[in-house]
């Protein structure tokens, strides 16, 4: 049996920092362009590539790169090369970094008001782009409108899921388009639905595995009565395996309609060398003839889509009476799930999240914002570090994180990533970077009268100097928020007088050091070195500041975790003045 959430208490695990946390500085990245942002701007990050896609104003597309941390970004790059000025959208998973590989797909009205679907791929990290490529949806270019389109990937290869209407019957079709070669070429559409040519597909989204298994889950509706599907399919070889096995049985039922708005999927394979391969969806449906509130259901496979194990409703709100909207869903390396989403049960939206860690069966929620929430977004995967990033606390609108350093299990009230901004915020999206232990976020916003894109962020981890550097005066370090696997290790605080690009050794992370003599000094001093609590916090011993290093150098420090020879998280550089 399964137990829905609702019979759970509300746990709001807020853990309220004795320090402040460190967000950067926001970056305006749209510099350069000649009209402003417009729309859904989209960020995503892997290895040490961070890429970033917006529209402007006169359908042009831009995209800008940045490292793994996020941190210094390159001037925009058009990579559009449509000559028209023909309007564009940008839908979600427009936007994927595999490898060096960044994907970018999006709607494309060049051909005409029935829009097409354009791909484009840089294989260099952002260096040079191929020309755009027209993906075939299954009908001529021009003729029946894209109403959704959804990407993923893994390495070279890449699947495109389309939401095509009919021109001559009205009904839509979902197919689904792959390639091998990193886009190089594509395959033909296929069906990628039972139901095709018989119903309308209110919702779609697909996901990639890293063994190439990929799903597709879509929300259909046939003569009123919606079901929510899922198709699984070979990113290799482009072959479906199984066509729409139904994944809700309430939403089949009469009376019960799985609403179109928000439909999400995600995955991991090989969960905890159990050689499972764990997959969740969510989405919101109406429980009432006629349509009312909407609620949250989700279900989990732990054999990549063959068989589920049973659909239930999250959340403790009052069902048929709050109001659930955006969903979204994350599967971590280990096989946790996490689901967010807002709801009005205080009557104001506000920002939850359930975590399982047994698969479903059981959920613990929590609540993220404060004074009101929207849109959330969930980042995170195979370290301790999870996020969500949604804007709130009325208008103007903020951009927020809120964060856990256990996978999900306590949160951080939101923390403002926006700085000093005051312009309203909005289409917050958010990536985590694996290698770096970095979320990095944009956002829309418009303090200058009109709307500028800009990109922020932090890690949970912080290192804080503790003094005045001065000479003979005490000083020490204090770190904070490390991830809880980090416990009982060490770390090491590292110094240097110059900013550079200093590698960790053994895995390549770029710390933010130059090379300098009292970088050497502090790697190994033990003045500079500590244990991490329980809590994932810890000091270095207090010690007068020698009066060797002259008055005015800036010192740039970070701190970083190891064990047994491994390095594991970093820090953001901290810079002290000497005075």
């Amino acid at each position: 049996m399964r137990f829905p959430l609702n019979t759970l208490p509300l746990v709001v695990l807020f853990s309220v920092p004795a320090l402040a946390q460190n967000p950067r500085e926001p970056q305006q990245l749209d510099s350069g362009t000649t009209a402003p942002p417009s729309y859904t701007p989209k960020v995503d990050s892997a290895k040490d590539l961070t890429a970033v896609v917006f529209k402007d104003s006169n359908n042009h597309i831009f995209v800008t790169v940045s490292t793994g941390q996020g941190k210094n970004y390159s001037s925009p790059a058009r990579i559009d090369d449509d000559a028209t000025g023909a309007n564009k959208y940008l839908s979600e998973k427009a936007l994927k970094v595999c490898g060096d590989n960044i994907y970018v797909v999006w709607r494309d009205e060049r051909n005409g008001s029935d829009d097409d679907v354009y791909f484009t791929v840089s294989t260099d990290g952002g260096n040079t782009w191929l020309p755009n490529v027209r993906i075939d949806k299954g009908f001529p270019a021009g003729q029946a409108p894209v109403r959704g389109v959804r990407m993923d990937c893994n390495n070279d290869n890449i699947a495109i899921v389309v939401c095509v209407e009919d021109p001559t019957t009205g009904d839509e079709e979902v197919k689904l388009i792959t390639s091998p070669d990193a886009g190089s070429s594509f395959r033909p559409p296929v069906d990628a639905s039972p139901q095709n040519g018989l119903s309308d597909h209110d919702e779609i989204d697909v996901k990639v595995g890293d063994n190439n298994e990929g799903n597709i889950v879509i929300v259909t509706d046939v003569l009123g009565i919606n079901t929510v599907l899922d198709t699984v399919f070979d990113a290799g070889s482009g072959l479906i395996t199984a066509l729409g096995t139904g994944i809700s049985t309430l939403a089949n039922s009469l009376g019960k309609k799985a609403t179109g708005g928000d439909a999400v999927i995600d995955d991991e394979d090989g969960q905890d060398d159990l050689g499972m391969h764990v997959v969740a969806a969510a989405w919101l449906m109406d429980d009432a003839p006629g349509g009312g509130p909407d609620e949250l259901w989700v279900n989990v496979s732990l054999d990549g889509g063959v068989t589920w194990l049973g659909d239930q409703q999250i959340g403790g709100y009052l069902a048929g009476i709050d109001d659930v909207d955006s969903p979204d869903i994350l599967v971590r390396a280990d096989g946790t799930i996490l689901v967010t989403w807002e709801d009005n049960r205080s009557g104001l939206d506000e920002i939850y999240v359930a975590v399982s860690t047994d698969f479903g069966f059981t959920w613990l929620e929590s609540q993220v914002s404060v004074s009101g929430g929207g849109f959330p977004q969930l980042a995170g995967n195979d370290d301790d570090y999870v996020a969500i990033t949604f804007t709130g606390r009325g208008f103007p609108e903020i951009p927020e994180m809120a964060y856990s350093r256990d996978g999900g299990i306590t949160w951080n009230v939101g923390v403002n990533v926006g700085g000093g901004m005051t312009g309203d915020a909005d289409y917050h999206e958010i990536a985590y970077n694996n290698l770096y232990d970095n979320f990095i976020c944009i956002w829309l916003s418009d303090d200058f009268g009109i709307n500028n894109l800009y990109a922020g962020g932090m890690r949970c981890q912080t290192l804080s100097p503790v003094g005045v550097f001065t000479a003979g005066a005490p000083v020490s370090f204090l770190v904070r928020e490390f991830g809880i696997s980090e416990a009982g290790g060490a770390f090491q605080v590292v110094v240097s007088s110059v900013p550079g690009n200093i590698v960790i050794p053994g895995d390549g992370r770029d710390t933010g050091l130059g090379s300098s003599n009292l970088l050497v000094q502090s790697s190994n001093s033990p003045a500079l070195a500590g244990q991490i609590s329980g809590i994932g916090d810890g000091s270095t011993a207090t010690v007068n500041f020698p009066s060797t290093i002259p008055v005015g150098t800036i010192l740039h420090c970070i701190a970083v975790s190891h064990s047994g020879g491994s390095f594991f998280s970093i820090t953001d550089v901290v810079t002290v003045p000497v005075q």
